[in-house]
C-alpha cells in the first residue's frame, strides 16, 4: 500500500532559518521525497496534521514568515502536491503497473518537465 505524506526536514535549514516542505511517497518499505519548493519556519509546521499552523497558532510572525503568503494558501498548495503524487500512483495502478518509488518519481519528473515547457510558451 502506498503512502503520501507532507513532511519537513528539520536538519536542512537555510540561512534564514527556514525549511522546505516535502511530499514523501512510500511504497513497499522504500520512500522518496519530492520538494514543494515551499519554505516555512519549522515551528510553523504541525507534523500530526501535515500542515502549516494557522496564523493564530504560533507566536513567530517575522516578515519572512509563511504568514506573508497565508497559511491556508500554503496548506492548499501542499494538498495539491500530495494529490498530484497520489494521482500518479493511482494512474499507474489503473494501467496495471506497480507504482514503485522509482516509477512514480520518473512520471513526476516527466510531468514537471512538461509543465515547465508549457509555462515557457505562455
Amino acid at each position: 500500500m502506498a503512502t503520501v505524506k507532507a513532511v519537513i526536514r528539520r536538519n536542512k535549514v537555510n540561512s534564514k532559518g527556514q525549511v522546505l516542505i516535502y511530499i514523501r511517497y512510500g511504497h513497499k518499505e522504500l520512500s522518496v521525497d519530492f520538494s514543494t519548493k515551499l519554505k516555512i519556519y519549522s515551528d510553523e509546521w504541525n507534523p500530526q496534521n501535515e500542515q502549516v499552523l494557522l496564523n493564530n497558532q504560533t507566536n513567530e510572525k517575522s516578515s519572512d514568515s509563511v504568514f506573508d503568503t497565508g497559511s491556508d494558501q500554503i496548506n492548499q498548495l501542499v494538498n495539491i502536491h500530495k494529490r498530484k503524487i497520489l494521482n500518479i500512483s493511482n494512474d499507474l495502478r489503473l494501467k496495471e503497473i506497480e507504482p514503485t518509488v522509482k516509477r512514480v518519481k520518473e512520471v513526476y519528473k516527466k510531468d514537471e518537465l512538461l509543465e515547465s515547457e508549457v509555462s515557457k510558451k505562455d
